[in-house]
């Protein structure tokens, strides 16, 4: 797949995070196999209901926290490894620069909820698509 898999509910980042961490090494063959035999797919902060029923739970769970401490847009590094992590407040972010003889301020990098904001819509009230 070419691009960003979020742009289609059918293929975000959670129904192809189970092979995606598989070939990774990051999980056992038997949580993959389990996932794949009993047509698991679950969706990010869930949009959708997920597939497959009760028996996908428990896999899911376990792949969930043994890929907890991950960063999902980098799976080379750990969560910790952002370079984000060295900020511990918005006020450390913060940054100046000259343009055109004007300060303007900005605050470096982007954290997952300012990179996708429309991620807080999702919620039990909010319509499923």
């Amino acid at each position: 797949m070419v691009g960003n898999g979020a742009t289609n509910w059918d293929f975000d980042v959670s129904p192809s995070f189970t092979q995606t961490v598989y070939n990774f090494n990051l999980i056992p063959k038997r949580y993959a196999d389990e996932m794949a035999i009993n047509n698991c797919n679950f969706y990010f902060n869930d949009v959708r209901p997920h597939t497959g029923g009760e028996i996908c739970v428990q896999p899911w769970e376990k792949i969930q926290n043994l890929t907890a401490d991950l960063n999902w847009y980098d799976l080379y590094q750990p969560a910790s490894a952002s370079p984000l992590s060295k900020y511990k407040t918005l006020e450390e972010r913060e940054k100046t620069v000259e343009i055109g003889g004007v300060n303007k301020t900005y605050y470096a990098g982007r954290t997952k909820s300012e990179f996708t904001p429309w991620v807080k819509h999702f919620g039990e009230n909010s319509a499923k698509y």
